[in-house]
């Protein structure tokens, strides 16, 4: 899903989370949050074992693993909007295709943009369930 086109100050990071993707699934519920709690209950279930997998897959120097739990972490932050996540994705996933595994510090980056998610996602101001 597209980030924001407002360009950045150079050295500048981009937004934890786009809130144009969050108002966008909103609208796919007619403005209600049900659907939303939903894709952030899958996102929140299912992230952290991708988590585990990209460390697993870098560790065991398995390109071919890799690729694929980056593409499938990517796309769940895609969907969320959550726009550093999905980058430090992107990075690990290219590295990946070429045939090597993430240094420390790229894996560091993930579990830091993952740590950014908790906040940002909270900020997202679901309404609970009546």
């Amino acid at each position: 899903m597209p980030t924001s086109s407002v360009p950045l100050p150079s050295g500048s990071q981009p937004p934890a989370i786009d809130s144009q993707v969050i108002e966008n699934l909103r609208a796919l519920d007619d403005g209600g949050d049900e659907f939303l709690r939903e894709v952030i209950g899958v996102f929140r279930a299912e992230s952290p074992s991708r988590l585990a997998a990209i460390r697993r897959a870098a560790s065991g120097r398995a390109p071919r693993e890799l690729v694929n739990v980056a593409h499938a972490l990517k796309g769940s932050a895609r969907t969320l909007g959550l726009v550093m996540l999905a980058g430090v994705c992107q990075e690990i996933e290219s590295l990946a295709k070429s045939g090597e595994c993430p240094a420390e510090d790229l894996l560091r980056r993930l579990d830091g943009a993952y740590a950014g998610v908790t906040p940002a996602l909270a900020g997202v101001g679901v309404r609970e369930a009546d």
